[in-house]
């Protein structure tokens, strides 16, 4: 039994025996991106050469559940295969304050239905991805996206993705002149990414409310408002 606030570290040694672990009230943090998960009362089923879950449920800080079946499977613990399902109705996936470092800061709120196959060389992920009405997420642009496709592991995915109306994203174009974007609305997405890097990218983003604010050096600081209605189409 595992009780209290667990941070793990390194690789997991598997115990060789038929059986079961039940984690009791346990903190989970992951560290980069640092997400938390917690997990009131759940089994996880062992045996030589493999791990199933059962209906295994991760909570957030509201105790929304995100529930996992499948197995993970392994004949010397160090080369592993996956066949998962991932499920929630709502789930705050992350909640960063907008003072944290990084990327990615606000709270982000989604449904899903993953699945989730393959081994750790390369993986097949098909998604429905649901971003809830109540997220509020800043993101940070950078030119770093070759140096982030190059650090992603090898994988395939195909989703759809939902916008609901009132979720609102803001992207900071410049972090020092404070130029940025924000904008809330609804999209029907298909988005895609292969093992070579290339993403794919289909559907309309309709405007519900934005701005967009630019600046000229520290002269001028100008606000233009999005008008509602208007969209955003990638094909």
């Amino acid at each position: 039994v595992l009780k209290g606030e667990t941070h793990i570290h390194g690789p997991i040694q598997t115990p060789t025996f038929d059986g079961t672990i039940r984690i009791l009230d346990a903190g989970f943090t992951t560290v980069n991106p640092k997400l938390n998960f917690n997990v009131k009362d759940d089994i996880i089923t062992l045996d030589n050469s493999s791990l199933k879950l059962d209906d295994f449920k991760l909570y957030d800080e509201e105790d929304n559940p995100l529930t996992i079946n499948g197995t993970v499977t392994s004949k010397d613990y160090e080369s592993f295969a996956y066949d998962l399902h991932i499920t929630t109705d709502r789930y705050t996936l992350l909640n960063r304050p907008d003072s944290s470092s990084g990327p990615l800061r606000g709270i982000l709120v989604i449904g899903t239905d993953i699945k989730l196959t393959g081994t750790e060389k390369d993986t097949q992920v098909d998604a429905r991805i649901i971003i809830k009405d109540t997220t509020a997420l800043t993101y940070v642009a950078s030119s770093d996206y070759d140096s982030l496709i190059a650090s992603l592991p090898d994988f395939n995915l195909n989703s759809t993705v939902t916008i609901e109306d009132n979720a609102s994203l803001r992207v900071i174009i410049n972090e020092q002149s404070g130029d940025f974007l924000e904008a809330s609305g609804g999209a029907n997405l298909e988005l895609g990414f292969d093992r070579t890097g290339n993403v794919r990218l289909s559907g309309t983003y309709t405007i519900k409310k934005g701005v967009y604010r630019v600046s000229f050096y520290d002269l001028v600081k100008k606000n233009f408002t999005l008008a509602q209605g208007s969209t955003i189409t990638w094909n």
